[in-house]
């Protein structure tokens, strides 16, 4: 799901029979790349996709006659901008526990004699008073 205006940027090379075999790029059923057969430098080609949910399918087309070449497409890049980053998709934690790193998708639980009061604590404060003590994943020291 792109969540704004992105491309799709991919490097490749190709090795197929002239006209026949080759690399084929869709995005949503759509020949974005049409066949190419032979490609011996890395080629690096760039498409706009929309924000919303797209079907990208990279696909080697084989006839069933002669065998030329080696029948074989290589990527070494595959880029998609218009993600969300990985910081902005994370957990936020609620009281009892914590995680000192912004961006993470699980929490920790307090460990004992320790407490988070509050939801999205980054760490976990001590029971102060000698008395007092907390189980693991507390919100407060009893």
């Amino acid at each position: 799901n792109l969540v704004a205006d992105g491309q799709l940027t991919i490097r490749y090379t190709v090795e197929g029979e002239y006209h026949y075999d080759g690399f084929i790029v869709q995005i949503d059923r759509e020949e974005v790349l049409p066949l190419v057969s032979i490609q011996t430098d890395y080629a690096e080609v760039t498409f706009d996709i929309l924000k919303g949910y797209h079907n990208i399918q990279f696909r080697y087309a084989k006839d069933q006659s002669i065998s030329r070449g080696a029948d074989v497409a290589t990527m070494n890049l595959i880029q998609i901008t218009g993600l969300l980053h990985s910081d902005s998709w994370f957990t936020n934690c609620e009281v009892g526990t914590y995680n000192p790193k912004f961006g993470q998708s699980h929490c920790i639980n307090c460990e004992v004699n320790t407490y988070a009061n509050k939801e999205g604590s980054k760490k976990c404060s001590d029971c102060n008073i000698p008395e007092e003590y907390s189980f693991e994943g507390s919100s407060e020291c009893l």
